[in-house]
Parts: C-alpha cells; structure tokens; sequence
C-alpha cells in the first residue's frame, strides 16, 4: 500500500509539474497576444486619426471634376428633399408633395447652388483662356467675358470664319 501512495504521489507530483507547465505557457501565450491586441489598437487609432485626412485628400483630388459636382448635387438634392418634407415616399414625391425634380431645382436657385457653381464656371473659363492664349498668343481674349447665364459674351463671334481658324492652327 505504500508503494502504491509513494506511486500516487509520484503521479500526482508529475501531474501538478505539468499543470504549472501549462500555466506558465499559458501565460506567456496571454502576455503575447496581449502585446499583438495592443499594437493592433494602436494601428487601428492611427488609422482613424489619419482617415480625415485621406477623405480630405480624396475630396481634393476629385474636386473639379463634373462627375463629383453632379453627385453632390444629387447628395445634397436627396437630403434637402428628406429634410424639407419628411422624406421622399415611393411615388418620388415627398410628404410636402414636391418631387425629388422639384427640390433639386429649388436647390439649384439657391444662393449657395449659384455661387459654387459660378466659381466652378469661373475657374474652368480661366483654364481655357489660358490654354487658348499658349495656343493662339496673337488672339485677343480680353473683350471676352462670362456673363450672368454662364454664356460667353464677345463682339468677336462675328466675322469669324472657319478659314480664320484653320489658319491659325497651321501657325
């Protein structure tokens, strides 16, 4: 009987050395993915920290383009007809009984509407003004003005021929 508590205790002992075995792996495996978890956090924070950034990037990129201008219109048209009257409805029409059409148009009378889409206009008719003057320096582009409709307004349209521009491209 002895013997056999000697080898209970035997086993026992081996059993209790394989359980802090274990504990101590555990521990260290806790403590590693502890450190990973933290640097993860601390990536995932400097990654939200810099996604204002690249959103304004972004933004800045596409700015000008006429295919960014007509979605923030449409944005825009969609949340003021969401705004104005409860929400637009499945007939297009929203609760105050305007359609999307409707509020789209109202919002491209408004003075903001206007005025972004002027300086729009504007700094496209400079582009093109100073690329048409590198290509026809001898042409006289100051009479030439932009007027309140976004039409260009010049004396110059008359009288001129297409043989006119033919030649000035062959110079």
């Amino acid at each position: 009987m002895e013997k056999e508590n000697a080898k209970a205790a035997a086993e026992l002992e081996s059993l209790k050395k394989g359980v802090e075995e274990e504990r101590a792996t555990a521990a260290a495996e806790r403590g590693a993915l502890q450190r990973e978890l933290d640097e993860e956090r601390a990536k995932a924070a400097s990654e939200k920290a810099a996604y204002p950034d690249l959103c304004v990037a972004a933004v800045e990129q596409y700015k000008g383009s006429p295919e960014f201008q007509m979605v923030v219109d449409a944005a825009v048209a969609r949340g003021l007809a969401g705004q104005e009257s409860g929400g637009v409805g499945p007939s297009r029409k929203t609760a105050g009984g305007r359609t999307e059409a409707e509020v789209i148009e109202s919002f491209q009378q408004s003075d903001f509407y206007k005025h972004e889409m002027a300086e729009f206009w504007d700094s496209g008719w400079k582009m093109f003004k100073r690329r048409a003057e590198e290509l026809f320096p001898h042409l006289d582009l100051s009479s030439v003005t932009i007027g309140e409709d976004d039409v260009a307004q010049t004396p110059l349209d008359e009288g001129v021929e297409e043989k006119d521009l033919a030649s000035s491209e062959e110079e």
